[in-house]
C-alpha cells in the first residue's frame, strides 16, 4: 500500500472534489489507494493536465462520453449549418452545397 504525506494527501482531494468522483460513489480513501489508475480508469487521465491551466476537469459522465467515442468516429453522412448543406461523400471528403429553403406543409 502506497504512503502519501499530509501535503500530498491534501493535493489528492483536491484532485478527487475538482473531478466530482464522489458522483461515481467512489470514496477519497478508495481513490488515495492508487489515484492516478482511478483517474485513468474513469477517463479522466489529464485531469492533473486541466488543473494545470485553471480550469476544472471533465464532469465524471463527460469523461465516460469522451472514454466511448474515443477510438470509434463518429461518421456524419450530412450537417446542415447556416444555411450550407455538408455531406461526405463515398471516399469520405467534404462535399458542400447551398441549400434550398422548402417549405414544411403539415
Amino acid at each position: 500500500m502506497r504512503t502519501f504525506s499530509n501535503e500530498a494527501i491534501n493535493e489528492w482531494a483536491d484532485v478527487f472534489a475538482a473531478c466530482r468522483l464522489h458522483q461515481t460513489g467512489m470514496s477519497l480513501e478508495t481513490f488515495l489507494v492508487d489515484p492516478e489508475q482511478h483517474l485513468a480508469t474513469l477517463g479522466m487521465a489529464d485531469a492533473l493536465d486541466i488543473m494545470a491551466t485553471g480550469y476544472l476537469p471533465l464532469l465524471p459522465a463527460q469523461a465516460k462520453v469522451r472514454q466511448e467515442f474515443s477510438g470509434s468516429p463518429v461518421r456524419v453522412q450530412s450537417i446542415q449549418a447556416h444555411g450550407t448543406l455538408w455531406q461526405v461523400s463515398e471516399e469520405g471528403l467534404p462535399r458542400w452545397w447551398q441549400a434550398v429553403s422548402v417549405p414544411v406543409v403539415n
